[in-house]
């Protein structure tokens, strides 16, 4: 599945370091939490991207992308989506879908054959919309709440 971003504003999305996506993290993910306590593990990994979509100077969305075992499928090369967040203001703008393909097409470049997150209850529909699968029950994430495991194939045939 290839589709193109459909920005609706002038957004570019660029390669950011950990610290830079804590912010929007905390604000939007987990505002419950310190600053520190939204580092995630495999953040300072090689291998790991993080994502910021700019307007302007102004960092409105993050998503980082993790090298990680797909827990239903061990054996394949799977990346993970963690802490994607686009900021109140940004929203309806089609940054989150400019964050998710830009993170799908990095796995796929690192040769990447399943790509999964576990989504909020809420997001569930974001995610079907570009292909997501969901697997097993709905489960209560700690400090984020009900999720489900989503998935999607990006090997290209």
């Amino acid at each position: 599945m290839s589709k193109t971003p459909r920005s609706s504003v002038n957004t570019i999305i660029r390669k950011i370091g950990p610290s830079s996506t804590l912010e929007l993290r905390r604000a939007i993910l987990r505002p419950h939490l310190e600053i520190n306590d939204c580092r995630q593990e495999g953040d300072s990994d090689p291998t790991t991207q993080h994502l910021g979509a700019y307007i302007g100077n102004d960092l409105v969305g993050v998503a980082s992308v993790y090298s990680a075992a797909v827990p239903t499928l061990p054996e394949v090369d799977g990346w993970r989506l963690r802490g994607m967040a686009v900021g109140e203001a940004a929203r309806n703008r089609n940054i989150g879908e400019e964050l998710l393909l830009t993170a799908i097409q990095y796995a796929r470049e690192q040769g990447g054959t399943v790509f999964w997150c576990y989504s909020r209850v809420s997001a569930i529909g974001f995610y079907e919309k570009y292909g997501f699968t969901g697997s097993g029950e709905v489960f209560d994430f700690p400090n984020v709440g009900p999720v489900k495991f989503m998935s999607l194939n990006i090997v290209t045939p």
